[in-house]
């Protein structure tokens, strides 16, 4: 996995997903094939636009854990995005923004070496995502911006500010927005 986010980071993506659908074949049925399906679906959907392509590791995801949290996250992200008819665009946008701020427990939890981190927001606002180790020092911020309401998923390396990996421990994430203050504890295990 942590190859294949590499891949992401430097904009190779065909690499990335060929990484990942590896990883899935030779992880099958466990956390690490749910994991790569789920961030297949989220390289097609949010970074290449191709909404076939995630509905093709959506309907992967559904049959093999149709009852999975990230099964449900990826149901929220693909929901959130699908093509309105014509005059009727405003009202399904509107059915599918969440109706409050969420964070989501990371996934999976240990991470190892990386872990998803999922949120959704009820309008576009500014955010701050960040990782702190337990003596309250910042370790990594992963979002700093505005962001679009619907779901988010974010993926955390298990690296610095400085892209040095850290060590195994507990870390706590944090998003914030002008009125949403939320933290959670996630396991980092190398």
């Amino acid at each position: 996995m942590n190859y294949a986010a590499d891949l992401v980071r430097e904009g190779d993506y065909e690499r990335a997903l060929s990484t990942l659908e590896g990883l899935r074949r030779n992880r099958s049925g466990t956390d690490f094939e749910k994991l790569a399906l789920f961030t297949g679906l989220v390289i097609y959907q949010e970074v290449l636009g191709d909404r076939g392509g995630a509905l093709r590791i959506y309907s992967t995801l559904k049959s093999r854990y149709p009852d999975d949290l990230l099964t449900a996250q990826a149901e929220r992200l693909l929901d959130t995005h699908r093509s309105p008819r014509p005059g009727r665009q405003k009202k399904e946008r509107e059915e599918t923004l969440p109706e409050g701020f969420t964070l989501l427990q990371n996934y999976p939890n240990p991470g190892n070496p990386s872990t998803h981190i999922t949120f959704t927001l009820p309008e576009r606002t500014h955010v701050t995502l960040e990782i702190y180790n337990l003596l309250g020092q910042r370790v990594r911020t992963l979002v700093e911006g505005v962001k679009e309401a619907g779901p988010h998923a974010v993926v955390w390396d298990g690296r610095d500010e400085f892209g040095k990996i850290v060590p195994t421990g507990i870390y706590l994430y944090r998003l914030q927005s002008a009125d949403f203050v939320r933290v959670k504890k996630m396991v980092l295990v190398r």
